[in-house]
C-alpha cells in the first residue's frame, strides 16, 4: 500500500480542464467522507465541508475566489462541483484545519488551493476559502500536515498555455475572421455602390485604393507590433512590461496616425495627376481622398487597441467594436452616396464620410472597451517614462506586417503604372478584382491574426511543441481557406464582375483576367503562415524577405517581362508566377533555420 499511495504521488498529473457532466453522487459522497477524516488541530473536526452543485451559487464563489486571486477567469477551469472548507476563524489553527481538509472529486483533476495569509475573523471565514483539491486516485486521499501553497499567476491562467491547440486556434481565428470578412465585404460593396455612379467613380476609388492602403498597413504595423510584444510579455509573466506596451502603443497610434493624415493630405493632387489625365477621374479622386484622409487617427487607433485585446486571447470582443463601424458602414453608404430619405447626395464624397464615421465609431468603442475592468492589459499612467527600446521592438515586430500591407500598395501602383498603358477600364476592372482579392486574402489573414499570439505566447513561455503544433494545424487551415477561395473566383467570375456593374469592355478581359490571378492563392497561403512563423519567433529578417520577394523583387520584374511578351495577359500570369517563387524561397528558408537548428 505504501508504494503504491508513493506511486501515485510522483506520477500524479495536473489538468485544467473539466468535464461539464456532473459528478456522480456515489463518487463525490466518497470524497466528502474522506474529507472528513482529515487532520485538525486538537482533534476538534470543526471546519465544515460543502459540495456546491448548483450552478447559480458555483458561480458566484468562482467570482469570490477570482476577486481573491485578482483575475477575471474561472479559478475552477469549469469543474461542475466546487467543494468549500469553512473553518473557525476562532482557532488558532484555522489556517491549518482547512489546509488539512482538502477534499477530493472523482475527476481524477488538480485544483489549485488559495489559502490567507492573514487570520480571517469569523463573519468573514465563508470568504477564506478554498478549493477543491484533486488528486490521481481511485476514490480519495486526505491530507496530513502542511501543504505549501501554490498560486498561479493570471498570465499562466492563459488559455494559450493549456487549451487544446486545434480548438484553441479556432476560438482565437473566428472573431477575427469574421470582423476581417465583414471589413472587407465593406470594401467590395463601397466600390459596388461607386461603381453605380459609373465608371469613372469605380476608378478614381481604385487610384485612391493604394494610399487607403499604405494608411491601413501603418495601423497594421503598430497593432501587429504590439500585439506581438504584449502577448510575449505574458508568456514570460511581465504584467508591467505588457502594461507599459498599450501606452506606448497608444502614443504611436495617435502620433502617427496624425502625421499620416497631414501627409495624404499633401501628396494626393501630384499622386493622381500622374496617373489620369481624365479631368473627371482627377476630381472624383481627389473629392474621395480628401475626405478619406480623416479616417486614419480613429483607424489606427481602434486597430492598436484590437490587438492589444487580441493579445490577451480575447478574440471576441474586438470583432464587436470592428463590426460596429462596419455596420455603420453599410447602412451610411447607400444613404449618402445616393441622397435617401433626408440625407443628401454625396456621390463619391458620400461613401468617404460612411468611412470615416464608421472609423471613428470603432474607435470609440475600442477605448470604453480597453477601459473597462476586466481586461489583462491596462493603460499605464503612474511612472510610465518613454522607452526608445520598446518603441524600437515594436517597430521591428510590426515591421512584416507593415511591409506585407504597404508592399499590396506599391504593387498596385506598379500594375496600375503598367495598365494605364492599355485604357481606364483595365484600371477600373484591377481596382475591383483587388478588392475581391483583398476580400479573400484577409479574411484569410484573419486567421493568421488568431494563429500569431498563440505562436508568440508559447515561443515566449518556451514551450516549442505547442509553438510548432499551432503553425502545422494553421498552415493546414490556411491552405484550405485559398483553396476554397480559388475555386470560388474560377467558377464565378462574371458573377463577381456584375457586381462591379461591369461594361462590355471591362468583361471581355477580366473574366479570364481573374481566373489566371487567382491561382495565385493557391500559393500564397504556405509562405505567409511560414512569414507570420518567423515573426511570432523574433526572424524579423527572414519574414520580410518572403514578403518582399511575394511582391516586389519577384513581382515586378515578372510583371515587366510578362508584360513584354503576353501584353495585357502577361500582366495577370505575373502573379501566380511570383507566388510560386515566392513559395519555394520561403520554404528553402525554413529548411536553412531548421538546419541551423535555430527554429
Amino acid at each position: 500500500m505504501g508504494k503504491n499511495f508513493l506511486s501515485l504521488i510522483k506520477t500524479r498529473r495536473s489538468v485544467r480542464a473539466y468535464k461539464s457532466e456532473p459528478v456522480p453522487s456515489k463518487a463525490l459522497d466518497a470524497v466528502l467522507e474522506a474529507g472528513t477524516y482529515a487532520p485538525t488541530g486538537g482533534g476538534h473536526q470543526s471546519p465544515t465541508i460543502i459540495a456546491i452543485t448548483d450552478p447559480k451559487y458555483r458561480r458566484e464563489i468562482a467570482k469570490l475566489n477570482a476577486e481573491v486571486m485578482g483575475s477575471n477567469t474561472d479559478p475552477y477551469y469549469g469543474a461542475p462541483v466546487v467543494i468549500l472548507v469553512l473553518a473557525d476563524g476562532s482557532a488558532s489553527t484555522f489556517v491549518e484545519d482547512g489546509s488539512c481538509r482538502k477534499p477530493c472529486a472523482a475527476s481524477g483533476r488538480l485544483h489549485w488551493v488559495i489559502r490567507p495569509r492573514k487570520p480571517v475573523s469569523p463573519q468573514h471565514a465563508n470568504k477564506t476559502i478554498l478549493f477543491g483539491f484533486n488528486v490521481l486516485l481511485s476514490g480519495a486521499i486526505f491530507c496530513a500536515g502542511h501543504f505549501v501553497e501554490r498560486r498561479e499567476s493570471m498570465q499562466t491562467n492563459n488559455k494559450m498555455a493549456v487549451a487544446p491547440v486545434g480548438k484553441l486556434i479556432w476560438q482565437m481565428s473566428i472573431p477575427p475572421l469574421i470582423s476581417m470578412f465583414l471589413q472587407y465585404s465593406y470594401n467590395l460593396i463601397d466600390s459596388a455602390f461607386v461603381a453605380r455612379l459609373s465608371e469613372n467613380a469605380l476608378t478614381a476609388v481604385s487610384l485612391s485604393f493604394p494610399i487607403t492602403t499604405l494608411m491601413n498597413a501603418a495601423s497594421i504595423w503598430i497593432g501587429v507590433g504590439v500585439n506581438v510584444l504584449i502577448a510575449g510579455y505574458l508568456g514570460q509573466k511581465k504584467q508591467d512590461e505588457a502594461n507599459t506596451t498599450v501606452t506606448h502603443g497608444l502614443l504611436l497610434a495617435f502620433g502617427i496616425g496624425a502625421l499620416l493624415n497631414l501627409l495624404s493630405l499633401l501628396i494626393m493632387k501630384p499622386y493622381f495627376g500622374a496617373f489620369t489625365n481624365n479631368e473627371e477621374i482627377y476630381q472624383l479622386s481627389l473629392a474621395y481622398m480628401s475626405v478619406c484622409s480623416f479616417m486614419q487617427i480613429p483607424n489606427m487607433v481602434h486597430i492598436a487597441i484590437q490587438k492589444m485585446i487580441q493579445a490577451t486571447g480575447n478574440m471576441v470582443a474586438p470583432m464587436w467594436f470592428q463590426i460596429a463601424g462596419v455596420v455603420v458602414n453599410f447602412v451610411f453608404d447607400p444613404l449618402l452616396i445616393f441622397g435617401i430619405g433626408v440625407f443628401p447626395a454625396m456621390g463619391i464624397r458620400g461613401a468617404a464620410v460612411a468611412t470615416v464615421a464608421g472609423y471613428l465609431l470603432s474607435m470609440i468603442l475600442a477605448f470604453a472597451l480597453l477601459l473597462g475592468k476586466k481586461q489583462k492589459v491596462r493603460i499605464k499612467i503612474k511612472e510610465f517614462h518613454i522607452q526608445k527600446r520598446m518603441i524600437a521592438r515594436i517597430f521591428a515586430l510590426g515591421l512584416p506586417s507593415f511591409i506585407m500591407n504597404a508592399l499590396s500598395s506599391f504593387m498596385v501602383t506598379f500594375v496600375n503604372l503598367f495598365l494605364v498603358a492599355y485604357s481606364d477600364t483595365a484600371i477600373a476592372f484591377f481596382g475591383a478584382y483587388f478588392k475581391v482579392q483583398q476580400l479573400i486574402v484577409m479574411t484569410v489573414n484573419g486567421l493568421i491574426q488568431g494563429c500569431l499570439p498563440i505562436m508568440r505566447f508559447n515561443y515566449g513561455a518556451g514551450n516549442r511543441d505547442r509553438l510548432h503544433s499551432a503553425f502545422r494545424y494553421g498552415t493546414a487551415l490556411v491552405s484550405g481557406m485559398m483553396i476554397l477561395g480559388t475555386l470560388t473566383v474560377n467558377f464565378f467570375p462574371a458573377q463577381l464582375l456584375e457586381l462591379f456593374t461591369a461594361s462590355e469592355a471591362m468583361r471581355s478581359f477580366g473574366i479570364s483576367a481573374m481566373r489566371i490571378m487567382a491561382a495565385s492563392y493557391l500559393f500564397c497561403g504556405l509562405s505567409t503562415m511560414i512569414s507570420t512563423y518567423f515573426q511570432a519567433t523574433e526572424k524579423v529578417g527572414s519574414s520580410i524577405a518572403i514578403q518582399l520577394c511575394r511582391q516586389l523583387l519577384f513581382l515586378v520584374p515578372a510583371l515587366w517581362c510578362l508584360n513584354k511578351l503576353f501584353q495585357l495577359n502577361g500582366i495577370w500570369l505575373a502573379f501566380p508566377v511570383a507566388e510560386t517563387a515566392t513559395m519555394l524561397i520561403a520554404l528553402i528558408i525554413m529548411a536553412w533555420h531548421r538546419h541551423k537548428n535555430i527554429l
